[in-house]
């Protein structure tokens, strides 16, 4: 996957490849516990709408539930979203982008959003499905690639990059921060990364 990406991104095949030599990657079996009764709602959110931090996800669902959340743009100018069940086709797997490869591509590419939601009669049995959050190299800088880089008058886009420049382990920890409703003070990054 890595290199079909960094073949898509006009890098050398072995761009991501490289960065995954000391990876962060994490595996995660994920139970959601049957409802004892069904709930009133028609649907029900099993798992809250979000994006993921790493690079990407590869998910094997086990069960139906997922969603995604489509933007549309229509020919009026005017742009909606709405959410769509991702198909379970047996044998496959599903690719979430994530977070930090919306960050390296300057929002070119964009993190899946997704939630996990089914018919309340679905809820009262149990579900599971395996995650594998792909995450490179902590110390890898991440900055703009320059295919993702408009022009500007400086003919370099410069004047384009939306997010300054990071490591992998900075964004993979103030994300985790974040979700805890706390943040990274400037400099105190390096000490935070020191305690993974």
């Amino acid at each position: 996957l890595l290199e079909i990406f960094s073949w898509a991104l006009d890098e050398e095949v072995s761009f991501f490849k490289n960065r995954m030599t000391k990876h962060q990657s994490a595996l995660r079996l994920v139970h959601y516990y049957p409802l004892a009764e069904p709930k009133h709602a028609s649907h029900l959110v099993r798992a809250g709408a979000h994006t993921d931090y790493g690079a990407l996800t590869i998910l094997a669902a086990q069960d139906r539930g997922l969603e995604v959340l489509l933007h549309q743009q229509h020919e009026n100018g005017t742009a909606s979203s709405e959410w769509f069940p991702v198909p379970l086709i047996p044998g496959t797997f599903i690719i979430n982008l994530g977070d930090l490869m919306q960050r390296w591509t300057n929002d070119k590419w964009r993190s899946t959003a997704h939630r996990v939601a089914m018919p309340s009669t679905d809820a009262m049995e149990q579900r599971f499905s395996m995650a594998f959050f792909v995450n490179i190299n902590g110390d890898t800088l991440i900055e703009p690639l320059q295919s993702c880089l408009d022009d500007d008058e400086d003919g370099n886009g410069s004047n384009n990059i939306k997010y300054p420049v990071i490591t992998a382990g900075e964004h993979l920890m103030a994300k985790h921060l974040a979700s805890m409703g706390e943040t990274v003070e400037k400099g105190d990054s390096k000490s935070l990364m020191d305690e993974l």
